[in-house]
């Protein structure tokens, strides 16, 4: 299993969430420029090792945690809650190809939940970091036939991402909000064709999609996912 660092991490006052977010970035990474398999190997043994994370189950379980350690708490979310978006992306298919079977899309879901809990324990609720987790949630919740719940979902998702920063913005927060409201349009939009008397809706969310999308520089994508917002921006 991969090694949590229990000191400092990087030298920063994120120890583990630092970690956390590095395993993420690797993994989507090599699933970019390696294969699958190995990616997915490499996010599995990340998400073990977190759940090894004290903080993470403290979370989870709702109990009281230091205040002073409010930092290394936001940055354990950010690093937790990327992990999970990724598996779910990843393991059900969510962004393309075949229905994937009930008892998967379950899976995911609780660990979404999770996911979401940490992340609004430690961060307010408020982040893209939240906003991918709710995209994922609506998009299981549409594949489950649970058209009202995901709609809620999608609907919080897009008032997250709604102050989409400038458009001809290249710093890292406006690039992944923008890519994130993008990502959330289309899955509402999605949603929104196969519900009876709402299709023209859904097909003017796509459109909307498609047309912010095709504003972002070519690179975005790689840059929102491998440097997502973190409690520093990494330098351009």
């Amino acid at each position: 299993a991969v090694k949590l660092d229990e000191g400092g991490g990087n030298g920063g006052n994120g120890g583990n969430g630092d970690v956390l977010m590095a395993l993420a970035n690797k993994a989507w990474i090599c699933r970019e420029f390696v294969g699958e398999a190995p990616a997915r190997s490499a996010l599995d043994k990340a998400l073990v090792s977190a759940d090894t994370v004290p903080e993470i189950s403290q979370a989870v379980e709702g109990q009281e945690l230091a205040e002073e350690a409010s930092e290394k708490q936001e940055a354990l979310a950010k690093g937790y809650a990327r992990l999970v978006a990724l598996k779910a992306t990843w393991e059900v298919g969510l962004t393309q190809g075949e229905k994937p079977p009930e008892g998967a899309l379950k899976s995911v879901q609780e660990l979404l939940n999770k996911a979401l809990r940490v992340q609004n324990k430690w961060h307010g609720g408020e982040s893209v970091a939240t906003a991918r987790l709710l995209v994922q949630l609506g998009r299981t919740s549409h594949l489950l036939g649970s058209a009202i719940t995901a709609e809620g979902f999608f609907r919080a998702a897009v008032d997250q991402c709604s102050d989409a920063g400038k458009l001809d913005s290249l710093e890292v927060p406006d690039l992944a909000r923008r890519l994130c409201l993008a990502q959330a349009n289309r899955a509402y939009g999605e949603l929104l064709k196969d519900w009876e008397s709402r299709e023209a809706d859904g097909a003017k969310l796509v459109g909307e999609s498609t047309r912010s999308s095709s504003k972002l520089p070519h690179q975005a994508e790689v840059v929102a996912n491998v440097f997502p917002p973190t409690v520093s921006t990494p330098a351009m």
